[in-house]
Order: C-alpha cells, then sequence, then structure tokens
C-alpha cells in the first residue's frame, strides 16, 4: 500500500493504493501536485518527464521561482525515497562481554544506574522518531556467543541492523573481538541475511581520544580488511563513549536511517529549505535528544556537540505555546557562528530545531520567516513520524 504521505503529493492517479512505488517514479511529473499541464510544458524542455528525474534536479536549473520549483523536487525526492520501506526485523547489540553494550542502550532510556552483566539475550526499546524500536543485547560472554553461534537460525534470522561494539580501550581483547565479528558475517553469509552493520569504537572517552585516535587507524584497516571477503554487507564507523552523549545518539540515529526512513526523507527536506533560506545547518531533534533529521554544509562534527549542548539549555527554558525563538547562542571556533534554537510540536512529543549559521553576524530571523518554515515543515513532520 502506498503510505498516506506520498499519496497526499499525486494527483490524478487513478487506483493509487493499488500502485507500486517503483511504478510512482516512473509517472509523468505533472502528476505532481501543483506541477500540472503549463509547468510541466517547462520542465519537459529540460528533459525532466518523470518523477525520477525531478528527484534528481537542482531548483536553480529551472527558470521558475525558486520556492515553487523547491516543493516540487521535495516531493519528488520523498516519493523516490519511499523505496526504503522499513519492513519489520531484528536490531542487534552485539560484541564480546563488557564492550559497553547495554550501557549504550542505558544512554538512549536515560538510565544512570550502573548496568549489569546481561545473561544471554535481553529485549528491550528505544525510542526513535516518536516509535519503540525494539531491540535485542546479546550478551556477550564466551558461553553465550557459542550458543547463538551453533544455532544461529533462532538468534540470527531476519536481522535488519547490527551495532557492533568494540572496546577500543581493552587492546587485548581487540583480535578476539575482530574474529567474532568475522564469525557473525559468516554466518550471515550462510542465512543469506544482509543486515546493515555499524561498528561502534566504544569507550572514545574524551579524557583519553587523544591516545586513542592513534590505535584506532590499524584497527579500521584490520575490519576493512575483514569486509572485503563480505562485500554483500554495508557498513560504517562510529566513535562513541558514556561521557559524550551526542557521539552515541549520532551513531544510533545515524544508523537506524539505513533502515528506518523517516530521516532520510526529512534530511531532503533540511536541505532544501537550508539552501533555499542560506542557513549552513538545520538540525531537527525530539524531546528525548534523539537527532531525527539534520543538514550541515561540510564537515562540522563539532557542531552537533554544540547543539546538544544549545539542547541541554532548552530544556530548561519554560516551553512558549506559540513556537516563538526559545535560545540564541553564539558558538566559537570551530566551528562559529550562531545557533538558533526553536520550539516545535512532533505527533509523539515536543522538539526542537536549531538553525545554524557559521558568520559571525547575527542571524536575522524574523517571527514571520520562522512561522514560514515551521508552517511547511509540519506537515511533514507529522505524516513521517505519526
Amino acid at each position: 500500500m502506498i503510505p498516506y504521505h506520498v499519496q497526499v503529493l499525486l494527483t490524478n492517479v487513478p487506483n493509487i493504493e493499488e500502485v507500486s512505488i517503483k511504478e510512482l517514479i516512473e509517472l509523468d511529473v505533472k502528476k505532481i501536485k501543483g506541477i500540472g499541464d503549463k509547468y510541466a510544458k517547462v520542465l519537459y524542455r529540460k528533459g525532466i518527464k518523470k518523477v525520477k528525474d525531478l528527484a534528481k534536479l537542482d531548483s536553480q536549473e529551472i527558470d521558475l521561482p525558486e520556492k515553487i520549483v523547491t516543493k516540487w523536487i521535495v516531493a519528488a525526492r520523498i516519493i523516490v525515497n519511499s523505496q526504503k520501506v522499513r519492513r519489520t526485523g531484528k536490531i542487534i547489540f552485539s560484541g564480546l562481554s563488557q564492550a559497553g553494550k547495554t550501557s549504550i542502550v542505558y544512554v538512549l532510556k536515560s538510565i544512570v544506574e550502573l548496568p549489569t552483566v546481561t545473561m544471554g539475550v535481553k529485549q528491550d526499546f528505544i525510542k526513535f522518531a516518536g516509535h519503540n524500536i525494539q531491540i535485542s543485547d546479546m550478551g556477550g560472554q564466551k558461553r553465550f556467543r557459542e550458543i547463538y553461534l551453533t544455532t544461529p537460525d533462532l538468534y540470527f534470522e531476519r536481522t535488519k541492523l547490527v551495532f557492533y561494539v568494540i572496546d577500543i580501550q581493552n587492546k587485548k581483547r581487540i583480535d578476539d573481538s575482530l574474529e567474532y565479528l568475522k564469525r557473525l558475517l559468516a554466518i550471515y553469509r550462510y542465512l543469506h541475511e544482509k543486515p546493515f552493520i555499524s561498528i561502534f569504537f566504544h569507550k572514545f572517552d574524551p579524557d583519553l581520544s587523544y591516545n586513542l585516535k592513534y590505535d584506532i587507524p590499524p584497527i579500521k584497516e584490520k575490519i576493512e580488511k575483514i569486509f572485503s571477503h563480505y562485500t554483500e554487507f554495508q557498513y560504517n564507523f562510529f566513535y562513541t563513549s558514556i561521557y559524550n552523549p551526542p557521539s552515541i545518539y549520532v551513531g544510533i540515529a545515524s544508523t537506524l536511517s539505513e533502515i528506518f526512513p523517516v530521516m532520510s526523507i526529512l534530511d531532503v527536506l533540511l536541505k532544501d529549505f537550508a539552501e533555499l533560506h542560506g542557513f549552513d545547518g538545520l538540525l531537527i531533534m525530539d524531546s528525548t535528544g534523539m537527532l531525527i533529521g539534520q543538514f550541515i554544509r561540510g564537515e562540522q562534527e563539532s557542531l552537533v556537540e554544540e547543539t546538544y549542548s544549545a539542547f541541554k539549555e532548552a530544556r530548561k527554558i519554560e516551553k512558549n505555546p506559540f513556537g516563538n525563538i526559545v535560545l540564541r547562542k553564539n558558538i566559537a571556533d570551530p566551528p562559529g557562528g550562531e545557533i538558533v534554537v526553536q520550539q516545535i510540536f512532533l505527533p509523539h512529543n515536543d522538539g526542537f530545531i536549531f538553525y545554524w549559521k557559521k558568520e559571525d553576524t547575527e542571524i536575522d530571523l524574523s517571527e514571520y520567516m520562522l512561522s514560514e518554515i515551521t508552517k511547511t515543515l509540519n506537515p511533514w513532520l507529522y505524516n513521517l513520524l505519526s
């Protein structure tokens, strides 16, 4: 069935509920609401005939008002991104014992007590984009690992995502951890499963990061060599620490977006709005601090930490029922510039949108501009997060 948030973007599509997403992206561009015959002719002359063609376009390539063209492009990209249908499947936290898997889950759930040893597999839930996502925290003691590997169909079938956690402070166990990773990949190949693998170089604590950053490249090189023998798997890397919660939030949210299409769609929306209004970054967080959408121009990892700092300050301010500006914060280099934080209202909980410009001059945000941006974003947020 075609999702509702896709149906509302189109017009004059007979029996739309019976049409597949693959068929939708081949539709004539004039089927996108608001284009029609007149504007379609302008697009045809540029070789833009189908929805999938429009999704690849830059708004500046068409001699029409940029705001109108941007709206069409966003609609087309949402339709194309909807091919990434969210399917049910397991999300697994795996690795050796004491690697920090349960501590990561505790950070996500805002639990401050010390974790206990995980005996076997513990089912839990984390919140993402307003939804409860079930995860499996797999105890890493050797006796449990052997049970998992000898009955793989019970523990690993239908896996969509694996967070593989490596304790980079425990150098004596690195090789054991990489060997276990290799055995996991072999099991998934045997089961004909292709989960996305996210490698967390964990316990990358701020006070030790200077020394640890020299230890990681050789480990990373060994992991890449392992994956060279298992080319069917996609993977990425993150540096995480419970003493730097943003590092965990970003790693989790970025990886969940691989199987959860909400973020990829929101990122497209935010990129287009940022470019249209001249921002260097736009980010959205829910009330728990989970990053559910972002666009940042260039490599600005430090901006995410600044954003979380602003998030903590904004949460302390009394809520504004009108959603006006909550906080302005000047930030030093890098990344420099100013962040403006505005409260927004999401389907399942409140959240915040962060506007960033790296120029030293104060961001000129009128109440009109703020209301226009949130007025345009809110319908998408409600459709995508409900």
